[in-house]
């Protein structure tokens, strides 16, 4: 019932804690039924809605599609590919916090 009764809530249905766990599946399928949930969130790509990073490379650098990026570019990447870039000391961080070197 604990289930039913988090999925309701997270629905944002004011639980009564009278109701039957069928009343409950029918307020939790009424509420799903007002507002569907679209099928393509979970399909959208990951990449598209991740935050980049400017880094400033040491070394010459192709990046996923095959596209070479020369030594002393900044690009923005993701979080995972800049943290990579970074701790394997090919790329340094390039955002309004680090150090300009001249």
């Amino acid at each position: 019932m604990s289930d039913l009764k988090n999925e309701a809530e997270a629905l944002g249905i004011d639980v009564d804690g009278r109701w039957s766990e069928e009343t409950l599946k029918e307020k939790i399928a009424e509420a799903k039924a007002k507002n569907p949930q679209p099928a393509t969130q979970d399909a959208a790509p990951k990449e598209a809605s991740e935050e980049l990073y400017p880094i400033r490379l040491l070394f010459d650098w192709w990046d996923d599609q095959g596209n070479r990026h020369p030594r002393g570019e900044t690009v923005d990447v993701p979080f995972d590919a800049a943290k990579k870039l970074i701790d394997g000391r090919k790329a340094a961080r390039a955002d309004a916090f680090s150090p300009k070197r001249g």
